[in-house]
């Protein structure tokens, strides 16, 4: 997102300057999904998933990621009570996907197919 470097010449790693970015959509998807999201104080968290993950320090919300897959790992059980979870598509324009309520447990999220995804559980 920040520097598309790719060169036209095989032989450089890197162009000197960024490129516009190939998928515009991916950009806005990505901006979209934090907006309301993001906080400074959410921590690394990757051992409660098979994709990575930020939390935030009270277990009241989680934001995880997983690239090319359709399902993902999540372990809930830190949080006081069930709270609402949503799915994006991260390669699609922004589009929400009701997850309904999750418990605070152990889940295995069976998503609509094979992709990069963000999911978001809690309140935020």
């Amino acid at each position: 997102i920040w520097g598309y470097l790719l060169s036209a010449d095989p032989n450089l790693q890197a162009s000197p300057a960024s490129l516009p970015y190939p998928n515009r959509e991916e950009i806005k998807t990505c901006a979209e999904f934090f907006k309301s999201r993001f906080s400074r104080r959410l921590i690394r968290d990757n051992d409660i998933t098979d994709g990575v993950c930020l939390s935030h320090p009270d277990r009241a919300h989680y934001l995880f990621y997983k690239e090319d897959a359709a399902s993902i790992f999540v372990d809930l059980s830190g949080m006081d009570g069930p709270g609402p979870a949503v799915a994006v598509d991260a390669r699609t324009p922004y589009r929400e996907i009701d997850l309904g309520a999750l418990s605070p447990d152990r889940h295995t999220l069976t998503l609509p197919c094979e992709s990069d995804w963000a999911v978001a559980a809690g309140e935020f």
